[in-house]
């Protein structure tokens, strides 16, 4: 068992626009360093450049990859309103809109797998009095 070395951070800023409206914006990142050990039973660590798998099943939908990650990024950005504020409690409808990325180690073919996912979601929420 040996440690693995990571980077991570997270950044980000709300801006209250109006009394009624928020925006915000975040971004992270986390990053491993490759830490493997070849023996004579077999490849292991993370980041095995010796270790194989399946590069076919990384360029097909829905395909079987099953690579080391070496970096999960993401950015999201979205806004809060307060649709309604009085004595039957409040109304707050936000929308958000994220872009997150996946990267791995290269394997045994040289061929590094990555992908990438773009989201919206919309939220209601209510709060009692």
């Amino acid at each position: 068992i040996a440690p693995v070395r990571q980077f991570i951070y997270l950044a980000g800023a709300t801006w209250h626009a109006t009394p009624n409206l928020d925006v915000y914006l975040f971004g992270g990142e986390e990053r491993q360093r490759r830490r493997f050990f070849d023996t004579p039973v077999g490849h292991f660590g993370l980041g095995n450049p010796a270790a194989s798998f399946t590069a076919s099943g990384c360029t097909t939908e829905g395909g079987v990859c099953a690579p080391n990650l070496r970096r999960v990024s993401q950015i999201t950005t979205g806004l809060w309103r307060k649709a309604y504020t009085g004595s039957y409690g409040q109304i707050r409808l936000g929308l958000q809109y994220s872009h997150t990325q996946l990267r791995a180690f290269a394997g045994a073919s040289g061929f590094a797998p990555k992908t990438s996912d773009d989201m919206v979601f919309g939220s209601f929420r209510y709060y009692l009095p």
